[in-house]
């Protein structure tokens, strides 16, 4: 009997050192509580990024510029094909309108699929190495921080869902429930990368 007592009072007097131990007055790295989990909501880091800002403005004055462009080119070939009915169909003048009107439409549709396209390849490779970038500033932050692991935070509002099962996804997908305010990096990250 005696020996389940001492060991019941050992186990206590651990949890209780233990629980002393990593209290934040004694999680102490050079003077600074030491939190070994950061958070960081990624999509704040894109929003206040300066380069992502200068590059969104870029992307989206360059697919401005093809939307009137697709615009133009459609109305040319639009009033190409109404031209057409000034010809016979069965004459040679409407067989080389035809053709040339099949060849422009098949330039169009190819300028068309490949300006798109080309654009949104960029944007998804610059995405990406913008997305490396913060995570390297992610990593330096924690470093000094001390941080062993960082989740991501995002924006939660259960206010945004529109259904149901929208409030639902929402809940299953949250990847933090709390975090203290001083393991937010966000903001420290969001300096490093706008190089402050």
């Amino acid at each position: 009997m005696r020996n389940g007592h001492a060991l019941l009072l050992l186990v206590i007097a651990m949890l209780v050192v233990g629980a002393w131990m990593l209290s934040p007055g004694q999680a102490q790295q050079g003077g600074a509580a030491l939190d070994v989990v950061g958070v960081v909501n990624v999509a704040q880091v894109f929003k206040e990024s300066k380069e992502i800002q200068e590059f969104t403005a870029e992307f989206e004055t360059e697919m401005q510029r093809i939307k009137q462009e697709d615009v133009a080119r459609r109305a040319a070939l639009d009033k190409k094909k109404l031209a057409l009915r000034d010809f016979l169909p069965d004459g040679k003048a409407f067989e080389e309108k035809n053709a040339e009107l099949m060849h422009e439409t098949i330039n169009y549709e190819v300028w068309k699929k490949e300006s798109v396209e080309g654009l949104l390849l960029k944007h998804r490779l610059k995405t990406e190495f913008f997305y490396n970038k913060v995570i390297a500033c992610v990593e330096k932050v924690a470093q000094t921080n001390g941080s062993q692991v960082v989740v991501y935070r995002e924006d939660f509002n259960l206010k945004d869902a529109q259904s149901r099962d929208d409030l639902a996804e929402m809940i299953y997908q949250r990847k933090v429930l709390y975090a203290a305010p001083r393991c937010d990096l966000t903001a420290r990250v969001v300096k490093m990368i706008n190089g402050q």
